[in-house]
């Protein structure tokens, strides 16, 4: 599920260049704050922190420290890059009044690529991050950062989204979707949907992996818990945004899975 990056909390306030969001009441501003390293601790000056979908973004100072003030509430998708360096990113569900503070190590690239091939997956990942951020504000679904994941502990995933379908059987989530149901198809082949189908609880959802169009064959269960950075969980064909209601069991709901 990709390379492996260190990443921990700290606790001491780190001092950096702020950015502002004007027009926010005082008593309501949140922040960001924390430092960059490599992997054995040497601080990383230059490096570019970005709150993906926004338009923070900075660059570590020379003691490898980054600020951003005066943030909104709300889910946000940090992203940390260097260039030699393997990028990390991580989201995180920030609260009014909320001060945060990380620290972030990057591991060194085994390949250094050049620089416009780099530029054009981060252009990439933007545009993805842009529509999670955009359905998060428009969709009828639920939508779940790295904390939200981590404050549940799930022992599968599953079980997690399971809280927004509760409809659901248990082991539709180890079901893969996407496939048709014969079994119910009229004579030419075709599967016939009703109102009742979207509430079936043996209908299994179907998956999107980082946002990509539903692939038949994916499980929910097929992503432990640790490897998965957000999840967007549409429970009903109804909730389903239309560029995944093409997928033949998305009648029966969508999970979108991002990995880290």
């Amino acid at each position: 599920m990709g390379n492996r990056h260190s990443r921990f909390v700290g606790l001491a306030v780190l001092a950096g260049a702020g950015l502002t969001a004007p027009g926010l009441a005082q008593r309501d501003r949140a922040a960001i704050t924390g430092t960059v390293t490599d992997t054995l601790g040497t601080r990383l000056e230059g490096a570019e922190v970005e709150l993906l979908g926004t338009k923070f973004r900075i660059l570590t100072t020379a003691s490898g420290g980054f600020r951003f003030d005066s943030l909104r509430a709300g889910r946000y998708w940090l992203q940390v890059r260097r260039i030699g360096y393997v990028p990390l990113r991580t989201t995180l569900t920030l609260r009014a009044a909320q001060s945060r503070t990380f620290e972030f190590q990057l591991q060194t690239a085994p390949v250094t690529l050049p620089d416009v091939v780099v530029e054009a997956e981060v252009d990439r990942f933007r545009r993805k991050y842009r529509d999670f951020l955009w359905r998060s504000h428009v969709a009828w679904g639920s939508f779940l950062t790295r904390d939200d994941i981590a404050r549940f502990r799930p022992v599968r995933l599953g079980d997690l989204v399971l809280r927004y379908m509760p409809f659901k059987a248990s082991w539709t989530m180890d079901q893969a979707g996407g496939f048709p149901d014969l079994s119910r198809s009229d004579r030419y082949g075709y599967r016939r949907f009703g109102l009742a189908d979207r509430y079936q609880p043996e209908c299994p959802p179907a998956v999107s992996l980082n946002g990509a169009a539903p692939t038949p064959g994916l499980a929910v269960n097929d992503f432990p818990p640790e490897e998965v950075e957000a999840l967007e969980v549409y429970k009903t064909a109804s909730n389903v945004p239309i560029e995944f209601s093409f997928a033949e069991n998305s009648r029966c709901g969508l999970v979108v899975v991002w990995l880290k």
